[in-house]
């Protein structure tokens, strides 16, 4: 499936911090919990679970579909309960090293995995 770039959310966030350090925050669970939910369960490897509770009501679910350390997360996204079903988007992240300890972080979320 592709998909346009109308159907897709584009951000770009300069961090403070080198790749290797913002990359853990998309694969661990303890640091996806300090920085957002009450619960993860990660496994950070092609086709497997990427489950988070972002508030202790609102759950989002899918899969990790690509994994390359320090650079690149792509995985599947949606709602347990909700208009938006696990899996039927994809959010690929990528880091780039940004002078001597910043990271250029490129996130874009699309519908459906293109």
């Amino acid at each position: 499936m592709t998909t346009s770039q109308s159907d897709a959310v584009e951000r770009e966030l300069r961090i403070a911090a080198p790749p290797e350090v913002v990359f853990q925050y998309f694969v661990d669970p303890v640091k996806m919990m300090q920085w957002k939910g009450t619960d993860a369960m990660l496994d950070p490897r092609p086709g497997g679970a990427y489950r988070v509770n972002i508030n202790g009501n609102d759950t989002v679910r899918g899969e990790y579909v690509e994994v390359v350390p320090h650079s690149r997360i792509v995985f599947t996204w949606g709602w347990e309960q909700g208009p938006i079903t696990p899996g039927s988007t994809t959010v690929e992240v990528t880091l780039t090293p940004e002078g001597a300890t910043g990271t250029l972080l490129r996130l874009r979320h699309t519908s459906g995995i293109s």
